[in-house]
């Protein structure tokens, strides 16, 4: 049975949203968990205090990422001290009964997830983000409000779709890679790329670890 009472780790103000997502969707926030300053550990944020993520939990204590970014290593810090995995599902987000949600997978308000689609372990699709049918949504990836990801997309590893950014239909986008807000992409996106514009094109090339 999944946990009712769960952590969020991340501190920022992006927190203050998936708090609000977890409560919404009916799961107690008991804490907030500091994935990347320490000096923060033993105070408070949005009225829950802030615990070190390096502490190991009490049995069977569950953890979901709040931050857009890093998602995996953020994963692994909180897995290496044993907090297990929550899911935050919005109440107003539609998921397909079809589609596969993956483990820590955070989902906010009015997302539309289509039919057969998969969203990988400890995703991220914020407010207003739609997902076409038969997509698959790369571990540890982000999508930012508004990002429309047309059908068969396959989106890559950590990869990031900005706000208001648009996949059309069919492409792949590569591990790393970077869509930033407002783009259009036509094309398919290499792994590690940065594209921008209307159509999009290459901007950069980031070198992710």
């Amino acid at each position: 049975m999944p946990p009712t009472v769960i952590h969020i780790a991340g501190t920022g103000s992006f927190a203050a949203e998936v708090i609000e997502f977890a409560r919404a969707a009916g799961l107690d926030v008991a804490g907030l968990i500091e994935p990347i300053d320490p000096l923060r550990v033993g105070g408070e944020a949005h009225g829950l205090p802030i615990l070190d993520p390096g502490v190991p939990p009490r049995p069977g204590a569950a953890a979901a990422v709040g931050v857009g970014h890093e998602r995996l290593r953020i994963r692994r810090l909180l897995a290496d001290a044993g907090w297990g995995d929550a899911t935050i599902v919005h109440p107003s987000a539609v998921v397909s009964p079809s589609a596969v949600i993956g483990a820590g997978v955070v989902i906010g308000p009015l997302v539309v997830v289509g039919a057969q689609s998969h969203v990988g372990d400890h995703a991220l699709l914020g407010r207003g983000v739609l997902v076409g049918h038969h997509t698959t949504i790369g571990e540890g990836s982000t999508l930012n409000p508004g990002a429309n990801v047309a059908g068969g997309v396959t989106l890559g590893t950590e990869a990031t779709v900005g706000m208001g950014a648009s996949v059309a239909q069919g492409l792949a986008v590569g591990d790393g890679a970077l869509i930033a807000a407002g783009a259009v992409v036509v094309r398919d996106v290499q792994a590690g790329v940065r594209v921008q514009g209307v159509p999009a094109r290459a901007f950069a090339t980031e070198h992710r670890t």
